[in-house]
């Protein structure tokens, strides 16, 4: 008989943690939805990767030319991987970091760089 009590008793406490973490489930969903809203909401940040880099002389120029244009304009936001040699520029608005790109990829007198826009 004192078995089938602790059997019942530990059943019952089982049934209440999967009904507390229903509960919980449906409250995590419901804030998950509230995130999804808000993100959609912010602005969208696009980042152009521009690479193709013959040597790493190419790819320090680049990087020093962005850092000049950085410090003068707090609107340029760029970042650099030297490893796989592509530099990253970000904007929220699209058609500027496409003028940007384009301007350092065919105005630095560096050979052969491509740029994509994400």
């Amino acid at each position: 008989m004192f078995e089938k009590d602790n059997v019942k008793k530990e059943m019952e406490d089982l049934r209440r943690t999967i009904a507390d973490m229903e509960i919980r489930f449906s409250e995590l969903e419901k804030k998950f939805a509230e995130i999804e809203k808000i993100k959609e909401a912010m602005p969208k940040e696009f980042c152009s990767t521009i690479k193709g880099f013959e040597n790493d002389e190419d790819y320090q120029k680049l990087h020093s030319i962005c850092t000049d244009i950085a410090t003068k304009d707090e609107s340029f936001k760029f970042d650099g991987n030297s490893e796989a040699r592509e530099i990253y520029i970000y904007s929220f608005d699209k058609d500027k970091l496409h003028k940007r790109s384009m301007w350092l990829v065919k105005k630095t007198g560096i050979e052969n760089l491509i740029y994509t826009i994400r």
